[in-house]
């Protein structure tokens, strides 16, 4: 599928609004956001009532109703108890479809209800039709379609921030940045001394984001390697679909003039505060590959 072809579907039109999505999110991080990533980790059940994701139900859910074929259906969910329990996750964990860009969880190890997990829609059924699972052998996906493996990949990021010991400690921080945001508004400080204690929150905010987001790609890596028995396979799998989100972003940048204002030429979205940059990400899977291919030649040797 080109890129016009995506961008004349009707699937594209998520692709379009994830400009404004992107503004909303960059706008509550300063404001609401703190305040409903708490309430969100302690009651995660809520999060769907909200989005609107569908289930996502089990063979045993005495309201099966299922909008995929069982095939697919299975499989993800086979995929993702896998990964749960190679990561140690003992919690159940519901899973939904969403009409997002990206695999989504909510909650962790100390939730007081059960954690979620939000499967986008197109990396379940691709643009052309074709369902996870029913990727053909030696088939070759543009940017916009994720392989089977690579969606995989993206989930085992997700269930690796789920059972993340240190969701606790994220759900401090942005405490700490509302707790700032309030007292500044709330008290006579002066501006000078409010915006500094703000400033200092929010960068306190995006280091600790950056910092548990590059961790949870190498739990990732490790996690997939694990349940694919390969871990440079995994390794090959992170950089691709890397690569692919890298590859997306520098395709709306072509197609969207919004975009070209917070997108860099090499794919970098600007506007993603608790990422570290797509290329960064890449080039640090690569170096960890390029170290495990030296160890490999002498266990052969």
């Amino acid at each position: 599928m080109t890129t016009k072809e995506v961008s004349n579907s009707k699937s594209h039109y998520y692709f379009d609004i994830g400009n404004a999505e992107k503004l909303i999110k960059l706008g509550s991080a300063a404001t609401i956001g703190p305040i409903r990533a708490i309430v969100n980790y302690i009651f995660p059940s809520l999060v769907p009532m909200t989005a609107g994701y569908r289930h996502l139900p089990k063979d045993d859910d005495p309201c099966h109703i299922s909008h995929i074929p069982d095939a697919p259906r299975k499989a993800i969910l086979k995929d993702v108890k896998a990964l749960c329990e190679l990561q140690g996750f003992r919690r159940n964990v519901h899973v939904y479809m969403s009409l997002g860009r990206d695999v989504t969880s909510v909650g962790g190890l100390y939730s007081l209800t059960t954690p979620v997990l939000a499967i986008p829609l197109h990396y379940i059924r691709r643009y052309e039709g074709s369902y996870f699972t029913e990727q053909k052998e030696g088939e070759t996906l543009d940017c916009w379609r994720f392989s089977d493996d690579e969606v995989r990949f993206l989930l085992a990021r997700e269930i690796s921030a789920l059972g993340y010991n240190n969701g606790l400690l994220r759900v401090a921080v942005k405490v700490l940045l509302a707790t700032l945001f309030f007292f500044f508004f709330l008290t006579p400080v002066g501006w000078i001394s409010g915006l500094t204690m703000f400033a200092l929150s929010a960068i306190i905010y995006i280091v600790t984001e950056r910092m548990f987001q590059s961790r949870i790609d190498g739990l990732a890596i490790d996690l997939l390697g694990r349940h694919m028995g390969d871990s440079d396979k995994a390794t090959k799998t992170a950089i691709s679909t890397l690569t692919k989100l890298r590859d997306q972003n520098i395709e709306r940048r072509k197609i969207n003039k919004l975009a070209r204002l917070h997108i860099t030429k090499s794919g970098n979205d600007l506007f993603d505060i608790s990422h570290p940059r797509l290329t960064t990400r890449i080039k640090k899977a690569e170096a960890g590959l390029a170290q495990k291919l030296p160890a490999l030649a002498l266990a052969i040797a």
